[in-house]
């Protein structure tokens, strides 16, 4: 009898990232750290360069210090090449991080930054079909012209990592 798995194939390919920084000298304090799936999903490098760790040690059950996992832990991050402020790190609980050997830091730190283009975007966008139908239903119906029928308009979300800009807009430089 063959054995069926059902749901979703994982694409973490890693460990916790306190897997790591509990068996590295000072909790890999200064060293850098990845997730595998920015780095097969960008050209680009994406990683932090873990600055403070506080560890948690509140729960009494534990055998021995490595069998804790928890806690919260601070990098600087560098995402596909730019740099941000230090910052938690909220995803240390996926089993996708590596850390990069210090013989291959240097490769992680002296990437040229290439400019990306910035995609622009409409102000407006048409209905979906099925919207678009009773809007037109409910024009027909209060005497009004279908073909008057409004746009949505977009709102771009503002964040660091969203580099779309909008039509006619005046901030056009990368």
């Amino acid at each position: 009898m063959s054995v069926k798995y059902i749901g979703r194939v994982t694409s973490f390919k890693g460990k916790r990232l306190f897997d790591i920084l509990c068996r590295l000298k000072n909790f890999g304090t200064g060293r850098i750290v990845y997730r595998h799936v920015f780095n097969e999903r960008y050209e680009e490098p994406s990683y932090y360069r873990i600055t403070k760790i506080d560890p948690d040690m509140s729960d009494p059950t534990l055998k021995e210090w490595s069998d804790h996992l928890r806690g919260c832990a601070f990098g600087v991050r560098v995402f596909r090449g730019e740099n941000f402020s230090e910052r938690a790190i909220h995803s240390a609980y996926k089993a996708d991080w590596r850390v990069v050997p210090k013989d291959e830091e240097e490769m992680f730190l002296n990437y040229e930054k290439r400019d990306r283009p910035r995609p622009v975007v409409s102000r407006q966008a048409p209905l979906p079909p099925l919207l678009q139908h009773f809007t037109a239903l409910e024009y027909k119906e209060s005497g009004r012209d279908p073909g008057e029928i409004r746009q949505l308009k977009i709102k771009i979300h503002n964040h660091p990592t969203n580099r779309a800009i909008l039509e006619d807009s005046p901030r056009t430089s990368s």
